[in-house]
């Protein structure tokens, strides 16, 4: 088991860059349907209009939904009911995770073999948007893309979630002691934070009363 959490620490790194990754891409294409809505409610309040914002704002939105995805899934905090997942034992919960697993790897492998697929379509590629003109394929790519990642991921986290059942639970209650030590972890610096806040605003206030007496 030991190797295996080596192995596993390498991926982690790897995949929570690519989230951090994402999460960069996606902010960016948010910024940018944010500018794109801003000039078109401009437009509208001083009469005149730019005809590519539109599409730059719908484009802009699908990119950051798809790539935002990767972030989103990599994270595990994609929406999930545990209404009745928290009523299982230890032992069911890891046999649901792996059945989610192969649910979400057949539902994003199929979109990623559909958008590859729709990509090479010669009417996605030669057809061109109204207003700026680019090939639609530059809009679908996102598709593929990201699920190429998610497929990815959830194919690592299946492989994960067997091992889990391997170990009988090891790998969870490892990660639970991590994530337990960086709480406290931060709880502690945090402390320590808002003490040395206390002090030299304790201090700042008592320097302040010497120059009123003086």
């Amino acid at each position: 088991m030991t190797k295996f959490l080596k192995v596993k620490d390498r991926l982690d790194a790897v995949f929570a860059a690519v989230a951090t990754g994402a999460k960069f891409i996606s902010a960016c294409f948010l910024l940018s349907m944010i500018a794109a809505v801003s000039m078109q409610v401009l437009g509208r309040i001083f009469h005149f209009k730019v005809p590519v914002t539109e599409e730059i704002g719908t484009y802009s939105l699908i990119w950051m939904t798809y790539i935002a995805s990767i972030a989103v899934i990599i994270k595990g905090e994609h929406l999930t009911v545990d209404l009745f997942l928290n009523h299982y034992k230890p032992a069911q919960r890891r046999v649901v995770r792996v059945f989610v697993d192969v649910l979400i790897l057949i539902f994003c492998g199929m979109l990623m073999i559909f958008g590859f697929q729709l990509c090479r379509s010669p009417i996605i590629i030669n057809g061109r948007t109204p207003a700026l003109q680019m090939s639609r394929l530059y809009v679908y790519l996102s598709v593929p893309i990201a699920m190429t990642f998610n497929t990815i991921f959830i194919f690592y986290d299946l492989i994960v979630a067997a091992a889990d059942i391997c170990f009988k639970g090891g790998l969870t209650d490892e990660d639970n002691r991590r994530k337990a030590a960086e709480t406290a972890k931060h709880a502690k610096e945090s402390a320590q934070e808002e003490a040395e806040f206390k002090k030299a605003f304790l201090m700042n206030e008592e320097a302040g009363e010497e120059e009123n007496d003086l």
